[in-house]
């Protein structure tokens, strides 16, 4: 496992996962790595793959986040609380 990646903020993280999700037709949950990981190369704008794992830990926890954002508002509240 790659650790020179820095975490991102995980609900642009998850969005950007959602993103190429819809525009490969799929559920986030459905997102094959290699779709995301071709997309963000393409994409400069797209968190690159590393820095999905790095803020997530496994690819299937950020397809799980991307799948639930709602879930996780209060976290990210906290987080921005925690910032301030």
């Amino acid at each position: 496992r790659r650790t020179d990646a820095d975490g991102g903020d995980p609900a642009r993280v998850a969005e950007a996962l959602a993103g190429v999700a819809r525009l490969h037709g799929v559920e986030p949950a459905r997102l094959r790595m290699l779709d995301y990981a071709e997309a963000a190369t393409r994409d400069p704008a797209l968190p690159e793959l590393g820095v999905v794992l790095a803020t997530f830990g496994t690819w299937k926890a950020a397809r799980r986040r991307a799948a639930t954002p709602l879930l996780h508002l209060d976290d990210d509240v906290d987080e921005l609380q925690a910032q301030a």
